[in-house]
């Protein structure tokens, strides 16, 4: 089984520039778990090759639909295309159970797509490990951006990856970032635009506070990878959509 990272939406809400919306497929001797789910999701696993079948479990950073709102095909296809035996849980703050259970009714009403699914809620702060499985455990940060936005790190035999979803800066960043091999973090506009997200400035301003070994900005548009490449820092490595990169 090989250790990897794919790369399976980077873009924003829009899909600005033509990016699928985020999707993080992280593959190890655990198994292999997905990263939150916008509504390219299905469509870009399978166009990268990725059998969604053999998704262990599904992490959910927040309840906006560009992170979510790909779940309910995903499920439809695993129970009537794929005809999974057993279905990935769904794991998110607290409250994911009722918002998926809401999001697959308005999308498709009475196909009860939740049957054979487990639910774990996570309470949004931070948290000491939680165990997922022989040798996986994840810890918990709350984030920047929703009441409900969480951070996630992923302990593996090996190697460490941490995923921040949608967020502003906080200090609640270092921690989470702090040794992993690969830390995803949310890039969404060159300069600062909005609270709740991060621009290109401010990531320039706050990388030395960011202690993983490389950094992979996501949720960004074609104007931001630009100034990526621009900007050459050797921590920084760049994903595009259907990007692999080892563990």
């Amino acid at each position: 089984m090989r250790n990897d990272v794919v790369f399976a939406g980077t873009g924003d809400a829009f899909n600005t520039d033509g990016f699928a919306n985020q999707a993080i497929v992280i593959r190890s001797e655990q198994g292999s778990i997905l990263v939150d789910a916008g509504p390219t999701t299905l469509c870009e696993l399978i166009r990268i090759g990725i059998s969604p079948e053999g998704l262990k479990g599904i992490f959910i950073t927040h309840f906006h639909g560009d992170h979510t709102g790909g779940l309910p095909s995903l499920y439809l296809y695993l129970k009537l295309k794929a005809k999974a035996k057993k279905l990935p849980f769904i794991a998110g703050p607290a409250g994911i159970q009722d918002a998926t259970l809401t999001l697959f009714e308005a999308m498709f009403p009475g196909e009860k797509l939740e049957l054979g699914i487990e639910f774990i809620e996570i309470p949004v702060r931070s948290t000491s490990p939680i165990g997922l499985g022989p040798a996986l455990e994840a810890r918990i940060f709350p984030m920047k951006h929703k009441p409900e936005s969480i951070g996630y790190r992923f302990d593996f035999i090996h190697s460490i990856v941490s995923v921040t979803g949608d967020t502003g800066i906080n200090d609640n960043m270092i921690p989470l970032l702090r040794g992993a091999d690969i830390g995803i973090v949310e890039c969404s506009s060159v300069e600062s635009e909005k609270a709740g997200h991060i621009s290109l400035r401010e990531l320039k301003a706050n990388i030395d506070r960011f202690e993983c070994k490389s950094l992979v900005p996501i949720h960004r548009t074609q104007k931001v990878l630009m100034g990526l490449q621009e900007w050459g820092h050797p921590k920084v490595r760049i994903a595009v959509d259907g990007e692999i990169i080892g563990l």
